[in-house]
């Protein structure tokens, strides 16, 4: 086979998921020749947008459009996505063939004083980019502000430690764990830093959280039957099931 180009996002983060999948083509008996591809999308260039505010009104491909662009154009052959970032209506042409291993997909209070919501003291300002994660703090915690931010996990956990204002940021534990960040005894150290981290079991995660999906273009049969090779059952069933209530 030529060699597979994996596309992504160029965040730390998209990164990291971008070589898992690569380690997992590679692990074939026929293993192809990989390279990655950088691709830019609007969600990482326009950081000015206010997403808790503006969800409803923007693109859903937010961060997925310009993978599947260079997908469309053959400029990559396979899209590497946050499966919680992909639509669950893709591009005539495209099919998401592949999910590698689920990662835990709670989501996780980070913050300089409490253990988790219920310590948060009253009138205290939440830091998230997502309206899920705000809606369901703002209803267990209608006396808490919630505050946007924008920014990769190691700026949004600069930006908490910078604002006196604000005491938590909700992130994604599959997030840190594949960035490298270690989380013990209820705290992840961050640039000399303790910050108590907290699963929110009450907070229902995104749908695909936690997930690595992988799209291509549904007419190369090669391609797709590859990609299947790395594809786990368990996971698949799972963020199907998620992503089908969001129809």
């Amino acid at each position: 086979m030529k060699t597979v180009v994996l596309g992504t996002r160029t965040s730390p983060l998209a990164l990291a998921q971008t070589y898992l999948a690569a380690d997992a083509l590679r692990s074939l008996a026929h293993v192809p020749n990989i390279r990655i591809e950088g691709i830019r999308t609007t969600g990482d260039q326009r950081l000015d947008i206010n997403l808790s505010k503006s969800a409803a009104k923007l693109d859903k491909g937010l961060f997925t459009k310009e993978l599947e662009e260079a997908l469309i154009s053959g400029k990559i052959d396979v899209a590497v996505h946050s499966l919680k970032d992909l639509p669950t209506v893709l591009p005539v042409g495209l099919e998401l063939v592949a999910t590698l291993p689920r990662h835990d997909p709670v989501d996780l209070l980070i913050s300089k004083t409490a253990h988790g919501l219920n310590e948060i003291p009253p009138g205290s300002f939440v830091a998230t980019s997502s309206v899920r994660r705000a809606r369901q703090i703002q209803r267990l915690r209608p006396d808490l502000f919630i505050e946007d931010v924008r920014g990769n996990v190691a700026t949004r956990i600069r930006k908490l430690l910078g604002d006196k204002s604000w005491n938590s940021i909700v992130l994604a534990k599959a997030g840190l764990e594949r960035l490298g960040y270690k989380l013990e005894s209820g705290q992840v150290s961050f640039e000399g830093e303790r910050l108590f981290a907290t699963a929110l079991g009450e907070i229902l995660p995104a749908a695909g959280q936690g997930a690595i999906g992988l799209e291509t273009r549904w007419n190369e049969p090669e391609l797709r039957n590859l990609l299947r090779a790395v594809n786990d059952a368990n996971t698949w069933f799972c963020t199907a099931v998620e992503r089908e209530f969001l129809r």
